[in-house]
């Protein structure tokens, strides 16, 4: 039996003080959408039947006893890897859903032009939807509203300003998209439990 413990922030700093599987799957370099992450995937059992995994781990202990240049970005991927193929295996209903065409465009406009005003009844009107059937849309095919996920993209950038930038903090701010610094404070604290401050200091 080998157990694989590691923090949400081996894969992506932003992820510093996630507790949540989903959020883990459903970050920035994954966007692992999956119908099982509704529910907690806790305690779903599956068969390494081919022995991927296994050999995916003894290569990881492998780069982790040699210790050569770069062997814990490797580990990262190969860590990566072992997720995608135990999310394929938990189920005949966790194959990850396909985004449709429109919820396609919605996620590349917000991911491209985060910082501008975006709001869902401008893409309800563009696409002749009704707000409610697209916001529920929306969040079935992404696993969150239009808000969280608007939010989510503007703090990712955000610590990546935070982190290898020495902007002001108010200038960061209205970079990703927020006019007030108080605001963007609490937005930030709810994603990631510190305020952009202390995440500075931390990682920076």
């Amino acid at each position: 039996v080998m157990n694989f413990l590691f923090y949400p922030e081996f894969f992506e700093q932003f992820l510093a003080g996630t507790h949540s599987f989903s959020d883990v799957m459903n970050a920035y370099f994954l966007r692992f959408c999956h119908r099982t992450l509704h529910s907690s995937p806790t305690g779903i059992t599956f068969h390494d039947k081919d022995n991927r995994i296994r050999t995916i781990l003894e290569d990881i202990g492998q780069e982790n006893n040699k210790k050569q240049y770069g062997y814990i970005e490797y580990i990262r991927s190969r860590f990566a890897e072992i997720l995608i193929l135990s999310m394929r295996s938990i189920g005949p209903d966790s194959s990850p859903r396909g985004k449709s065409q429109c919820i396609t465009q919605i996620t590349e406009a917000l991911n491209s032009n985060y910082p501008q005003k975006l709001h869902l009844s401008d893409f309800a009107q563009a696409f002749n939807y009704s707000v409610p059937y697209l916001s529920k849309k929306f969040k079935q095919e992404t696993g969150m509203c239009f808000m969280d996920y608007l939010h989510r993209v503007r703090i990712e950038h955000s610590c990546n300003y935070l982190q290898s930038t020495n902007m002001p903090i108010e200038e960061i701010a209205s970079t990703v998209g927020y006019d007030d610094r108080k605001y963007f404070n609490k937005i930030f604290k709810e994603h990631l439990n510190v305020t952009p401050s202390e995440f500075r200091r931390k990682y920076s």
